[in-house]
Parts: structure tokens; sequence; C-alpha cells
């Protein structure tokens, strides 16, 4: 009786094991499948872009044009040519997707700049002697603009910087590029001098006695306090100081060396020399270029936490690299004057992603 229990046992495991075993491989199948969906689910739910943040170096083709308006005048400088070839270095935020398409993150951008012309109405522009006499250059390198101003160099320079943090709203993807727009703060540093066309400055010239260095120099130092050239709160510390004591020691002699070290120094015009000229004992040619400096209004501060924005198109990536084509820039008001930047810049980028 045992053996016939332990035969049919058998025959009944023989026969039935094939079932058990092809409904297991289903199951494992199965589960092999589920596993893999959950796997695509899952990487498609994950962020585009870096999971952490990225390093975007590279090369860019920037344009700055900065309009500067207050105190009842107005001048708008900009750069030679079509612009200003510098490295870029941004950094960029993981990406927050709201959906498939639409995201935001946060961007560090810097920008370095030398302005070194200035739109003129054209009337002003023939007139300058520094079209040929200050600058060394000829009326044939200016360019005119649609509101009958003309670009010209006439010897004023501005160097400065801005760093931006804006968070930035996009629309795209990889595969077709991205479009984007956003606002937030900068900090802004800017210092050199700028033409008003302001006949005071003219008048300064002419009408003082510079025989009298110490009376003269106090009254060019009282002057720039009046027209906001000295910015006490936000300006340069060095040329602040050295501009509010102009007759004290040989702080003329001082500040124009500092604008030679800083590439600002302004060819002189027979009008500004004016004083070297009646007393060349008096003043040394440094003295001279300085005071021609101060002929203009200097501009002069570092600012932050002011208003600026940027608007541009990414494309997808080539093979490593990106193309975008921005503008924006930094907004605010200063001592008086409003800034108002326009920045156009066409990046080539490698992003490394963290």
């Amino acid at each position: 009786m045992f053996n016939k229990i332990k035969k049919f046992t058998f025959i009944f495991l023989v026969l039935t094991f094939p079932v058990f075993a092809q409904d297991s491989k289903k199951e494992i199948a199965s589960d092999e499948k589920e596993t893999t969906k959950k796997k695509e689910e899952d990487k498609k739910d994950e962020p585009k872009g870096p999971k952490w943040f990225s390093l975007n170096p590279g090369v860019t083709l920037e344009s700055v044009t900065v309009d500067i308006t207050g105190r009842g005048h107005n001048a708008t400088m900009t750069q030679g040519g079509p612009g200003r070839s510098t490295w870029m270095f941004d950094v960029k935020s993981r990406n927050i997707q709201f959906t498939e398409n639409i995201g935001v993150y946060l961007l560090l951008h810097n920008s370095e700049f030398l302005l070194n012309n200035q739109f003129l109405p054209k009337v002003a522009q023939a007139d300058a002697p520094s079209s040929s006499e200050s600058s060394g250059s000829s009326s044939s390198g200016s360019s005119p603009s649609s509101d009958g101003r003309a670009k010209q160099n006439i010897g004023t320079r501005i160097r400065g910087n801005y760093t931006m943090a804006i968070p930035v709203l996009f629309y795209g993807n990889d595969k077709i590029g991205r479009i984007g727009i956003g606002a937030g703060q900068a900090n802004v540093s800017m210092n050199g001098s700028a033409d008003f066309q302001n006949p005071l400055n003219t008048y300064a010239f002419l009408g003082l006695d510079s025989s009298n260095k110490v009376n003269f120099l106090d009254t060019v130092s009282k002057y720039q306090f009046i027209t906001g050239n000295i910015n006490p709160v936000s300006g340069d510390p060095v040329a602040t100081y050295l501009l509010s004591n102009l007759s004290q020691g040989n702080n003329l002699e001082l500040l124009g060396l500092y604008y030679a070290s800083q590439g600002l120094l302004r060819n002189p015009d027979v009008i500004s020399l004016l004083p070297y000229i009646r007393n060349p004992r008096l003043y040394s040619p440094i003295e001279a270029y300085a005071l021609a400096s101060l002929a203009v209004s200097n501009v002069n501060f570092a600012r932050q936490n002011v208003f600026s924005f940027m608007a541009y198109y990414e494309t997808p990536k080539f093979g490593y690299f990106r193309f975008r084509l921005a503008f924006g820039g930094p907004v605010f008001k200063d001592n008086g004057y409003k800034f108002e930047f326009t920045t156009f810049h066409l990046a080539l980028f490698v992003p490394i992603e963290f």
C-alpha cells in the first residue's frame, strides 16, 4: 500500500512540474516587465538638466550700452565696434519642472565692460574738438543712430562690471531649445567719465583763476560735489578721497596716476588744457591730464542689490556646446542719476553638469 502511494506521488509530480515551472516563468517575466516599466517611469519623472547645478564656461561677444540721465543732462556710453569678446563663466541651478516643457532655475551671470564711445548730437559732434584733437580719432570712426546722434570716441571712458542672480522662467526642452525670461538683483560697479555736454564744465575752466592753485582746486572739488561726481556713500573710496581733497599735497597728481592705472585718463582738449597753458610751472603734465578728465562728469560708484533682468534663447546641444542669445541688464538710480543698461550677448559655452 505504501509503495503504491509513493509511486502515485512520483507520477503526479512528474506530470505537474512543467505546469508549475511555466507559471513560475510567467510570474518572473511579469515581475521583470513591471520593474522595467517602473524604472522607465521613474526616469521620465526625473528633472531634466543637472541633478544639482551646472558650470557653464565659454566665450561671449557682448555689446553694452549705458544710458545715464539725471540733473537735467543725459549721456549714452557704449562700446566701439560690434562688441567685445570675453570669457564667460555662468552658474546655473537644477531645473524645477512645472510641466514637461515649463520650468524655472536660478542663474548667476557676470559681465565686465569698457565703454569707450559715446553717442552725441550731430551738431555737438561736429563742433567737439575731442573728435580729432582729444582722442586722435577722425569723424569717419563715428556711426549714426536713428535718433539723430552719432557714436564716437571723444576720450571718455567707463570701466565696470555687474553680477546678477536671477530666477529664470523658461519654456522648451533639449530637443527644440529654450526661451526664457528672468528678473532679480545685481551688484554693479562703474568708474570713469562721461560727457553730459554741460556748459558749466567749460565755464569752470574758462572763467576761474587757475594761477592760485589751492583756490582753483578747492573750487573744482566743490563743483564735483555739486554735480554729483563725488559719491561718498557708494563711490570708489580712492577716487572719492582724492576728488574731495584735490588741493591737499599732490592729490591731483595722484588722481592722474590712479586714473592712468585704470585706463581712464582722458586726452586733454584745448579748453581743459587752459590751466596748464596759463601756468605751466604750477601744473605738471600728469596733473593736466587729470584736469582734462575732470572737465567732463565723473561716474564713480558701486551699488548692490539693484534691479536686473534677462531674456534669452538657448539652442539644443551641438556636441558638447550650446549657443545663447540674450538681452538685458541692470536698471537703477544712484546719486540723482538713472542708469539703464542695454546688453546683447551671443555666448558659446560647455555645460558641465553635477
